[in-house]
């Protein structure tokens, strides 16, 4: 597969990535990071930044590398979806919502639309 095709095409060829895109608009997603710092007395909320998912992994490592010599946190995780597995390239997580829109904003310059994933804590 090209690299570049599976890249953009990430949302419809990952199932879980659909489910989690079709749960949560970009506006909305812009809306929960501005409000996390307003949360008082709560524990904090915390994120990771999902910049692609790849069926192989020397895609996901090459990505991960890009985002490592941005100074991102960036780290790879498998998952299975359909019988297929998919490797999972995420930066994070960041706890300082600051943080959070620095390395999203870095990412978009790099062509990188990143998916917003809100942890359980």
């Amino acid at each position: 597969t090209d690299s570049t095709e599976t890249a953009t095409s990430t949302p419809a060829d990952d199932p879980i990535a659909q489910v989690i895109a079709a749960n949560t608009r970009p506006n909305e997603q812009a809306a929960a990071a501005q409000q996390a710092p307003a949360a008082t007395n709560s524990t904090p909320s915390r994120y990771m930044l999902q910049a692609a998912s790849f069926r192989e992994i020397g895609d996901a490592e090459q990505l991960r590398s890009r985002l490592r010599n941005l100074s991102l946190l960036a780290q790879i995780s498998e998952v299975q979806a359909n019988g297929d597995t998919w490797h999972r390239v995420q930066v994070g997580p960041y706890d300082d919502t600051r943080e959070l829109n620095r390395a999203q904003d870095l990412m978009s310059t790099q062509g990188i639309e990143p998916l917003l994933i809100q942890l359980q804590n």
